[in-house]
């Protein structure tokens, strides 16, 4: 009968502790991610002074060089370091009827829930925007103290909203390399679908190889290192979307190294958009693209190419 019941004891602790290790793992593991992004939101805090900025559609190095900013610039500098840190972010914007104010902060995905940072105030919320609309008691969790006052953190403003809007388009701020490179291929190409095709951000054109042999390969030379960070495929259809094949860049001694392989690669999306973001910015001359199959298409079939800084 003892054996019985310390049986029944060490079963019970045994689940109590599978139940609980997990739960503390995942829990340590947000509480770090969060310390992370807080880090993160007050390094950019501090890359910019507050103010109207340029036009809205500069580079992160025109911006940091100018040193100037809105909301806008101070999400796209945080957003860039959150994707190369393997976070989910996304800008989201209010119009609000209060003062006819608009302020866009980012959402970030922390263990599974959105928190909302402010890297323009150097702030955040442990809730979503939606959340905050919702119920604009929950701003009075505000995390941090603004150098200034802003009606922005006013609940007023989160009373009164006119339009949300989740959206951001890093293609159009980031510098695409690809635009200002040299290109060429081992292979021949038909009239009017040339590698310079790649580049030209025209939805109804495309690379075209006359050749119908895999592998082949395409070399773009950026005439000069150059750091890039994102890489971004879109391909003719999701039918011709390349399932196997291989990114290099070339190093400081001229030679290639591999950066990105996919074997049977699958579209989750089924677009005919592939996109990477590296763990950390890469500083290289030249990058080689090497196809190896694309569904059954024996030639390139990509619409665009953009290599990201």
């Amino acid at each position: 009968m003892f054996t019985i019941k310390l049986k029944f004891f060490l079963l019970s602790v045994l689940l109590v502790v599978s139940i609980l290790v997990p739960n503390v793992y995942a829990d340590n593991l947000k509480q770090r991610q969060l310390e992370f992004v807080i880090k993160l939101n007050d390094k950019v805090h501090h890359m910019l002074i507050y103010g109207p900025g340029l036009d809205g559609d500069e580079s992160a190095q025109e911006l940091l060089d100018y040193g100037e900013g809105h909301c806008g610039d101070f999400n796209y500098l945080l957003i860039r370091d959150l994707l190369m840190n393997g976070f989910e972010a996304r800008s989201v914007g209010i119009d609000s009827g209060y003062n006819n104010a608009s302020h866009s902060r980012v959402e970030v995905k922390i263990g599974g829930s959105w928190y909302t940072f402010d890297p323009t105030y150097n702030t955040y919320f442990p809730h979503s925007t939606e959340d905050m609309i919702s119920n604009p008691e929950l701003i009075s969790d505000m995390v941090g103290v603004p150098n200034e006052h802003s009606f922005y953190n006013d609940i007023e403003f989160f009373k009164s909203p006119q339009k949300i809007y989740y959206e951001y388009n890093m293609d159009y701020r980031d510098r695409n390399l690809v635009k200002e490179s040299k290109i060429s291929s081992t292979t021949s190409f038909y009239d009017g679908y040339g590698v310079d095709q790649l580049a030209d951000g025209i939805y109804d054109t495309y690379t075209g190889a006359q050749s119908y042999q895999l592998p082949q390969s395409l070399n773009i030379d950026f005439g000069k290192p150059q750091d890039f960070y994102r890489i971004k495929i879109k391909w003719y259809t999701p039918q011709t979307s390349g399932t196997s094949f291989l990114i290099e860049y070339m190093d400081e001694n001229s030679k290639y190294k591999e950066l990105i392989r996919e074997i049977d690669y699958k579209d989750p999306e089924n677009d005919g958009v592939y996109e990477k973001v590296l763990s950390k910015p890469v500083t290289s001359k030249n990058v080689r693209f090497t196809l190896f199959d694309a569904n059954k298409e024996k030639r390139i079939l990509i619409r665009e190419f953009m290599i990201f800084q």
